[in-house]
């Protein structure tokens, strides 16, 4: 490629400063590829000390010929993190053609932007684009997906393999395929998105605080045409779940107050409330349905701790709890 366009990096850390700095290394090789690689991080308040070290680093590597650091007022979340970037460059007709969303916790792997920015030059359809993710040595994991629906909602909430399997179709996270495939949405973690999409569609929806934002975002832009596509020849690496600890080995925590938040408002947006509670009381049928067989056979109930509890709490009886700001 004789002539790189330029592509935007945007990045919305929170208190990962080892990760993030891993993942800034990582993009300085990538830089090299991609001269018009331009990078803004974009700093949700961590008050932990980590955003001075990161501008200390960035001036001993010269790193600030193509890293940009803004530090935020309050922890908006990933959504509005974005947004925060976005916006402006939106606004004033300075942003690129290509932004690529990338989460501190994440390494990429040498080439992985070039090979990213080329298959979205050369399939015009292609409006999101994501690569092989990749958070063990066990292989890439599933970061592409179908939009969750009221039916597989209803059958997550039954976990039984038979009816997985008959209902197979409506499955949200399909088994993992080594080939280049279309898809519905993939994993914010990294995605490379037009810039005609935020023109067309908007931005993030920054009612979402953490997670469903990008299922929401892709959702829109899929009702207009713009398509979403995986791209395994791309690598990255992802040390999941490094400032909420969801997603990382061990016993999981407790499911924070902001999941229950974006997960609802995802189902309300698309579905309703009316049709959204009758999904929730199916889900909550089969959990407990599910978790009596469990107990009944000795099998191991590995549902996040007072999970069903919460999930009632929330979704049936409209209780609510505090915690949705105090994480990201």
């Amino acid at each position: 490629m004789s002539q790189s366009p330029e592509i935007l990096v945007v990045i919305v850390h929170f208190r990962t400063l080892s990760e993030v700095l891993k993942c800034l290394e990582s993009l300085a090789r990538e830089a090299a590829t991609v001269p018009q690689l331009k990078v803004s991080l974009w700093d949700n308040r961590s008050e932990d000390g980590s955003l001075e070290r990161i501008r200390e680093v960035s001036k001993d590597c010269g790193w600030d010929a193509w890293l940009e650091i803004h530090e935020s007022e309050e922890n908006l979340g990933f959504g509005a993190g974005n947004n925060a970037v976005i916006a402006p460059l939106l606004e004033t007709g300075e942003l690129a053609e290509h932004i690529l969303l990338l989460n501190p916790d994440t390494v990429v792997c040498p080439g992985a932007i070039l090979k990213l920015l080329r298959f979205q030059l050369e399939h015009s359809e292609a409006d999101f684009v994501g690569p092989a993710t990749s958070s063990s040595d066990c292989g890439p994991d599933i970061t592409a997906f179908r939009f969750p629906g009221l039916i597989s909602h209803i059958v997550e909430g039954f976990r039984f393999r038979t009816i997985a399997r008959v209902f197979r179709k409506w499955e949200v996270a399909p088994a993992l395929r080594s080939e280049l495939h279309r898809c519905d949405w993939l994993s914010g973690g990294c995605v490379l998105i037009r810039r005609r999409v935020f023109e067309t569609v908007g931005l993030f929806d920054s009612g979402f605080f953490l997670y469903f934002e990008e299922v929401d975002l892709c959702r829109r832009a899929a009702k207009h045409g713009f398509q979403s596509w995986y791209l395994p020849q791309a690598e990255i690496l992802h040390h999941a779940g490094a400032a909420t600890g969801l997603g990382r080995a061990g016993a999981p925590p407790q499911m924070p107050a902001y999941w229950f938040a974006s997960r609802q408002r995802y189902y309300w947006n698309h579905y309703g409330r009316i049709l959204t509670y009758l999904a929730d009381a199916g889900f909550v049928a089969g959990r407990v349905s599910w978790l009596l067989l469990a107990k009944l056979s000795g099998r191991s109930r590995d549902d996040p701790p007072r999970f069903l509890r919460d999930f009632v709490a929330w979704n049936l009886l409209g209780l609510r709890w505090s915690g949705v700001r105090k994480s990201g």
